[in-house]
């Protein structure tokens, strides 16, 4: 029996992590900010501490007497109302948790990163591995690409100066547990056949299943410093609507957005995410989100594979059954 803490354990990954690891009878410790939960937190054996990762005294009252941590907390958005939290959370708030890690003699750290902080392909045939080159040019004003890319960066820094840290990079993620409906949103729509067009872009995919198999995977196993990518599927988004219109039984999306709709729309979006923002809202949709639909986010796993022996066992479909049972279940959709 291992003492672990957890951070962002009220959250899609953190809580089926959470899970995992109480059914495998360890200690846990998990740090979630106040007034957040997850139902499937609900009954686990559990010492909770309240507070932010952005505090170190948080940190280090939740970390005490602890052999592993899992540091999975951050933030999801590519909203502008979001950048300063993005960085203060995976910047600041990451750095806390590795410091702390070294003061009290945390045997190993694993942090849960991104893909988005690696970048995305300019070819669609050539998807992007873990030592792809950074474009600070060109990703640097998208903060959660920026921030989670310092991430990153961060725990290599900290693997450099002695401390045991490796880092899980998953892509996007589908399965139960999405209460702050990031995939459910567009679930949502295609249910309601609201949506007309798909995007001609493309996303790589992966279930929370397997990747809260990733992060026991690189805490066993990963190497000292190193980042894994962890994607199952390459999926054009038109296909992807169309698998998830079949499971709803909503209608095909048939059309593609064209590709001249989005400089326009990107303008129109960018307007209307400042005007917002001054009345402290966000827009349904930011235009770094639009503009990311129409490119091919494609990333290649085999280090993963290679190195941990990580295999991907939930596939898309049945991610996306997960999805929308916990949907309906938590009367999202």
């Amino acid at each position: 029996m291992s003492n672990i803490l957890i951070t962002g354990a009220a959250g899609c990954v953190g809580s089926n992590l959470v899970r995992r690891l109480a059914g495998e009878k360890h200690n846990l410790n998990i740090l979630i900010k106040p007034g957040t939960w997850h139902h499937f937190l609900d009954g686990l054996n559990l010492n909770i501490f309240y507070g932010d990762i952005r505090n170190k005294q948080d940190v280090l009252a939740a970390m005490k007497n602890c052999d592993y941590v899992y540091q999975v907390a951050g933030v999801v958005s590519y909203n502008l109302l979001d950048y300063k939290d993005m960085y203060t959370t995976h910047v600041d708030g990451v750095r806390n948790v590795l410091e702390a890690a070294g003061e009290l003699g945390v045997k190993k750290v694993v942090v849960t990163a991104s893909t988005a902080g690696i970048g995305i392909p300019d070819d669609k045939e050539k998807p992007l591995a873990e030592n792809a080159t950074f474009d600070f040019k060109k990703y640097q004003a998208v903060m959660y690409m920026y921030s989670k890319h310092l991430t990153i960066e961060l725990c290599q820094d900290f693997a450099r100066l002695g401390l045991s840290v490796s880092v899980v990079s998953p892509t996007t993620i589908y399965g139960q547990g999405d209460k702050e409906m990031h995939i459910g949103k567009v679930v949502k729509k295609i249910k309601e056949n609201k949506l007309k067009f798909a995007p001609p872009g493309g996303n790589a995919v992966v279930s929370v299943d397997d990747v809260v198999d990733a992060h026991i995977l690189v805490m066993a196993k990963g190497r000292v410093g190193e980042n894994y990518i962890f994607a199952d599927e390459l999926i054009p988004y038109i296909d992807m609507f169309n698998r998830m219109a079949k499971l709803l039984e909503a209608k095909t999306i048939k059309r593609l957005t064209p590709k001249w709709f989005l400089p326009p729309a990107k303008l129109f979006l960018n307007f209307l995410e400042r005007t917002m923002l001054v009345f402290g809202k966000k827009p349904l949709l930011s235009p770094s989100a639009l503009n990311f639909t129409f490119k091919y986010r494609y990333f290649d796993s085999a280090k993963a594979r290679r190195e941990l022996g990580w295999e991907p066992k939930v596939g898309f479909e049945e991610s996306m059954v997960r999805a929308i049972k916990f949907y309906k279940e938590s009367k999202l959709l």
